[in-house]
C-alpha cells in the first residue's frame, strides 16, 4: 500500500491520464502509474504478473525500484476475460464487471479529480 497524502496543493494539482491501445511506436504500451508523497506503484501490461514499487524513504530517496509479485486473486488476463464474457452467454448470466460497474467507476475517478481540484471531500454519489 502506498499511502496517499499530499500537505500541499502541488503535490496533487495536476494529473495526466491517457490510454492508447496503440500509440505511435509503442502498440499495446499500457502502463498506470500512481504516485503518492511517500512512494510510487507502477503497472504495466508487458508484466502483468509484477508491479513496479518505490514505497519509503529508501526506495524513495534513492529513485531504486522493486518487482512486487501481484496476487493471483488480482490477475485477470485478455483470454480469462473473453472466457468469462462466453460463460456468462452460455449461462445467461450478466457479464461482471457490467456496464453499472464502470459507470460506478468514473464516477469515483470523477470524484476524486473534484476533489484534488477543490481540495475537499466529495460525497458518493454524486449527484447528477
Amino acid at each position: 500500500m502506498v499511502p496517499l497524502s499530499w500537505p500541499d496543493s502541488s503535490t496533487a494539482q495536476w494529473a495526466l491520464y491517457v490510454s492508447s491501445l496503440y500509440a505511435t511506436a509503442r502498440r499495446n504500451h499500457q502502463r498506470v502509474k500512481i504516485y503518492g508523497d511517500q512512494g510510487a506503484l507502477v503497472y504495466q501490461w508487458e508484466d502483468t504478473d509484477h508491479l513496479q514499487a518505490a514505497v519509503g524513504p529508501v526506495f524513495v530517496d534513492e529513485g531504486q525500484w522493486m518487482s512486487m509479485p501481484i496476487p493471483q486473486r488480482f490477475k485477470a488476463t485478455e483470454p480469462e476475460e473473453s472466457a468469462n464474457f462466453t460463460q456468462s452467454i452460455i449461462e445467461d448470466k450478466e457479464m461482471q464487471p457490467n456496464f453499472q460497474d464502470g459507470l460506478r467507476n468514473q464516477e469515483i475517478l470523477e470524484a476524486v479529480e473534484t476533489s484534488a481540484r477543490d481540495r475537499h471531500e466529495v460525497d458518493l454519489p454524486l449527484a447528477a
